[in-house]
């Protein structure tokens, strides 16, 4: 299913070809096909730490919010309609919504003060 993924994903959006692919370590990420493929596209492959939790902690939080907020509340349709109210999501969490992590800003608020983001 990876490879399925990645090549449809670059088939769709060759313009939006990552220089790196981040996953947990995960069989389905680390066997040798994702690997192979990963290599011959010339993306270099990233994965967390072996027993560490944090490096994806910021996009596990914000998927848990999403699917809270977002997924589960309400029935979608379609795809075209559940990726149009995640594209308008998005835009609502990083402009609107205030996050306690940044003292309760948003996070465009938050990149767009210079001294919060020193003293961060």
């Amino acid at each position: 299913m990876v490879l399925s993924t990645v090549r449809k994903a670059l088939q769709a959006h060759p313009e939006a070809r990552p220089e790196i692919f981040h996953s947990d370590r995960g069989i389905e990420y680390a066997n040798h096909a994702v690997g192979g493929l990963l290599k011959e596209l010339g993306i270099r492959q990233s994965m967390s730490g072996k027993s560490s939790c944090y490096d994806n902690g910021y996009m596990d939080s914000f998927f848990h919010t999403y699917k809270s907020e977002h997924y589960y509340p309400e029935l979608h349709k379609s795809y075209n309609a559940l990726k149009r109210k995640t594209v308008s999501y998005i835009d609502f969490y990083n402009a609107q919504r205030l996050h306690s992590s940044l003292g309760y800003v948003s996070s465009m608020d938050f990149e767009s003060n210079e001294s919060r983001c020193v003293n961060f």
